[in-house]
């Protein structure tokens, strides 16, 4: 009986000598307790997708109050939250260069008081 080979499969050879990103998975898969520094990271990290959503949402609160106000019409509604969108990409692509030249630390501590300050600014 003949053996059908398909072209996209493979075997695997465990003889190999394992390259340093198989022993980095395998570290990576163990049951190791993550360390607390990592736990806050993620935990910032998460904190910041649901600010984002949650400004992201608060804009169809405010719209209406914005539009009454200001007597926008619809295009100037949506520039007013096409503004929140593009806010977001400037800030991500000079996010990188932000880091690099002020450090991680300092950078959160200074997006953190940006942050706090404008929070504050528009509750009065």
């Amino acid at each position: 009986k003949e053996k059908i080979v398909s072209p996209m499969s493979f075997e695997i050879d465990d003889s190999a000598p394992k390259k340093k990103q198989d022993t980095l998975q395998d570290e990576l898969s163990t049951n190791a307790p993550i360390p607390i520094q990592v736990k806050r990271a993620m935990f910032f990290t998460c904190l910041g997708g649901v600010l984002f959503g949650y400004h992201t949402g608060i804009i169809t609160i405010a719209l209406p109050n914005l539009s009454d106000d200001l007597d926008l019409s619809n295009e100037q509604q949506e520039s007013v939250v096409s503004f929140l969108y593009i806010g977001a990409i400037v800030g991500s692509a000079c996010g990188g260069y932000f880091v690099d030249w002020a450090g991680r630390k300092k950078s959160i501590v200074i997006t953190d008081l940006i942050f706090v300050a404008g929070g504050g600014l528009f509750s009065m």
